[in-house]
């Protein structure tokens, strides 16, 4: 478990785009790495964080654990909803990635 997020202390203030950016290749050595996962009934909760930190999301995948046949890449949608001062708070999966990858199968949601 965990937030499904890098962060770093930065001076810079936080975008007025209610979007993530993608990672830079090029990371400080204090930046901490944490995952979220929250299975399909539950609600993805992301932030707010503090004014000083930095956002990036990896990945995100929405599917079957363990089975990469019934998984979805997601990274860009979560991207989009991701806003640096409000945060992100997300259910109803389905609906929100306009996909079921494995239907009657238990889901999962992951964002690194």
């Amino acid at each position: 478990g965990g937030v499904g997020v890098v962060m770093a202390p930065s001076t810079a203030h936080p975008s007025s785009s209610s979007s993530c950016p993608a990672p830079s290749a090029a990371r400080p050595l204090h930046w901490t790495t944490k995952r979220a996962e929250v299975n399909e009934w539950q609600t993805l909760t992301l932030g707010p964080f503090e004014a000083d930190s930095v956002c990036e999301i990896d990945r995100a995948w929405y599917g079957v654990k363990d089975d990469p046949d019934r998984q979805i890449d997601v990274t860009d949608k979560i991207r989009r909803f991701w806003n640096p001062v409000k945060g992100l708070r997300l259910q109803g999966f389905n609906s929100a990635f306009g996909s079921d990858p494995a239907r009657l199968r238990m889901k999962t949601l992951c964002v690194d």
